[in-house]
């Protein structure tokens, strides 16, 4: 794993998103990441960041931005499938897009994921919209 990967996944671990954040996107920058899944799990937690610190990305306060970046590198990455579902919301903060929060659910069965009661609940609404 690369030193860039480390320390950003350091401070991560430790809730310094800000700092998280940019690393992450200096790594990105760098092409410091092994293989496509390890970078679309990058853009995956830098849409985590986005949620967990709005005032870090000003573009993407929802991280859908990045989970979608996350899906176009391995559209089997069940952490950002899981994460759109999960930031899919009636808060002012948290994205609208019902579509892909759809395709997001039909991704993951296709997946055989495993949904927990509280996915499960909350996918049910998705579906009746």
């Amino acid at each position: 794993m690369n030193e860039f990967i480390i320390k950003a996944n350091d401070y991560f671990n430790n809730d310094d998103f800000s700092s998280a954040f940019s690393v992450y996107k200096k790594a990105i920058e760098n092409g410091a990441f092994e293989d496509k899944e390890e970078l679309s799990e990058i853009y995956n937690l830098l849409g985590l960041i986005s949620v967990f610190d709005r005032t870090v990305d000003t573009m993407d306060e929802t991280g859908l931005f990045y989970f979608k970046k996350s899906l176009e590198i391995n559209s089997e990455n069940i952490s950002a499938l899981v994460n759109i579902i999960t930031c899919f919301g009636d808060l002012p903060e948290d994205h609208k897009d019902v579509e892909i929060t759809k395709q997001a659910i039909e991704k993951l069965k296709v997946l055989s994921y495993d949904f927990t009661v509280i996915e499960i609940q909350k996918i049910n609404k998705i579906l009746a919209i």
